[in-house]
């Protein structure tokens, strides 16, 4: 695991009331959010964090208008939405460790909750 994101995971599991499992070497795991959803955090070789979510029951209607939320809105790193084949919103966001010197892993994911909860409050 990166130095840089060692330091942001260990900030992340504090904040939630969690400790850091010893032997920690790469990042893939996942968090409960309320009960509602997961968000999965994945380290990839080239120096990437990505968040990721998977909600159900997406209605035909609501593809477009979900689909409407992937254009360029000048925002650096900003959640893409996807719809599976079996009709289910997948979200991603994936930053690189330079950018937590921004704002932290925390309020990174704060932010892609937030933007998963909207989701679902769309979906619903």
């Amino acid at each position: 695991m990166r130095d840089e994101f060692a330091a942001q995971l260990t900030l992340l599991y504090e904040n939630i009331g969690l400790q850091l499992p010893i032997n920690f070497n790469q990042i893939d795991f996942s968090i409960r959010v309320d009960g509602k959803f997961s968000v999965r955090l994945i380290e990839y070789p080239v120096g990437r964090l990505v968040l990721c979510t998977v909600l159900q029951n997406i209605s035909q209607e609501k593809i477009l208008e979900l689909m409407k939320f992937n254009l360029i809105n000048h925002q650096l790193h900003q959640p893409v939405l996807a719809i599976s084949d079996d009709k289910q919103l997948v979200i991603w966001q994936g930053f690189t460790d330079m950018v937590f010197s921004e704002k932290n892993l925390i309020g990174r994911f704060d932010e892609f909750v937030q933007f998963s909860e909207l989701m679902l409050e769309i979906i619903a």
